[in-house]
C-alpha cells in the first residue's frame, strides 16, 4: 500500500508544478500540460493578399475542366480499346476457323488418297480373282 501512496503524493505533486506554469507556452517548451487531446488556441490567420481569392478560382477552375477533358479521354480511349479488342477477337475467331478448315481438308484429302488405293487394289483383286475362276 506504500507504493499507492508513494503515487498519489507523486501525482499530486506534478499536478501543482503543472498548475504553476505559464497558459500560453506548449507543454514542450515549459508550458502548462492540460491533458490528452487537448488542442492548443488557434493561431491568428494573415488576411490573403488583394488578389489571391481570385486566382485560387481561376486556378481551382482549370483544373476541374482540365479534370473534365481527362475524364472524356479516358472514356473515349477505353471505347477505342474495347472496340479494337473486339475486332482483334473476331479476326483471330476468323483464323482459328479458316487454320481449322485448311487441317480437315488436308485430312480428307490423306483419307481420300487411301480410300482410292485401297479401292483400286480391290478392284484388282476382284479382276484377278475373276480371271482364275
Amino acid at each position: 500500500m506504500a507504493s499507492a501512496a508513494n503515487k498519489d503524493d507523486f501525482f499530486a505533486r506534478k499536478m501543482q508544478e503543472n498548475q504553476s506554469k505559464p497558459d500560453h507556452l506548449p507543454p514542450n517548451q515549459g508550458g502548462k500540460y492540460v491533458g490528452f487531446g487537448s488542442t492548443p488556441p488557434p493561431r491568428p490567420t494573415a488576411s490573403p493578399a488583394p488578389g489571391v481569392d481570385d486566382v485560387t478560382a481561376l486556378l481551382s477552375k482549370g483544373l476541374q475542366s482540365l479534370g473534365q477533358v481527362a475524364g472524356v479521354a479516358a472514356s473515349t480511349a477505353h471505347v477505342a480499346v474495347q472496340s479494337g479488342t473486339q475486332n482483334l477477337n473476331q479476326l483471330l475467331q476468323e483464323k482459328q476457323v479458316a487454320q481449322t478448315l485448311q487441317q480437315t481438308s488436308k485430312v480428307v484429302a490423306e483419307k481420300a488418297q487411301v480410300g482410292t488405293r485401297v479401292w483400286c487394289r480391290l478392284k484388282q483383286i476382284t479382276r484377278r480373282l475373276g480371271r482364275a475362276s
